[in-house]
């Protein structure tokens, strides 16, 4: 109520609703580039080329980055016109932020596609992460009010610390130390995810 005086919904649910979005297109997206190789037998070419596996899985989500970065821009500039969203805090942090979200989302999406054997299944485990981030990472409930035992969940999604860093920034309008414990997470989460998912994927049949 002190930071949104008026009690404007979309001031509150639009933040968490861009992420929401940015995280199903992203994620889905994601999951199905490397299994989509595998079902439709184009992997072995892949595999064939003198290319790194490292190489070979950031140049499978570069198409999926600019998609993500012009959705972002897409909603966070309709969020602003149409609903008047206030973005208090410094934009470079907000881009920022968003950018660490989608790298984020990225490597687990290619973590899911490496252990994925047919795109359904990549589907499946791509929404069985979304559902419970959707109702676990704060955008309807407050963590604090969850129970105790369901607490730590959240703090393993990384919409979490993008919601709480979005609300931050665009409600509050508060600096770089009061969301960099979020940039740390997120930076974090796609260090590990990227590593796994190099690690998983092997360049052998």
């Amino acid at each position: 109520m002190l930071l949104n005086p008026d009690l404007k919904d979309s001031d509150f649910f639009l933040p968490g609703i861009i992420g929401i979005i940015i995280m199903q297109v992203t994620l889905i997206l994601a999951s199905l580039s490397i299994v989509r190789e595998r079902e439709q037998r184009t992997i072995e070419q892949l595999m064939a080329t003198p290319i790194t596996r490292r190489a070979l899985i950031v140049g499978k989500m570069i198409p999926y980055a600019v998609i993500a970065a012009v959705d972002f821009a897409v909603i966070i500039g309709a969020g602003h016109l149409l609903f008047e969203l206030p973005f208090k805090g410094a934009p470079i942090l907000i881009v920022l932020l968003a950018a660490l979200y989608i790298c984020s989302l990225l490597a687990l999406g290619a973590l899911i596609s490496s252990f994925s054997q047919t795109q359904p299944q990549a589907v499946f485990l791509a929404v069985f992460i979304l559902i419970p981030s959707v109702l676990l990472s704060g955008f309807v409930f407050p963590i604090e009010a969850m129970p105790t035992w369901l607490q730590p969940i959240p703090k393993l999604l990384p919409l979490t610390y993008y919601m709480d860093g979005i609300r931050a920034l665009t409600i509050k309008g508060t600096g770089f130390g009061t969301v960099a414990v979020d940039f740390a997470v997120l930076a974090g989460f796609m260090i590990v995810f990227t590593l796994l998912g190099i690690q998983r994927f092997k360049k052998t049949v």
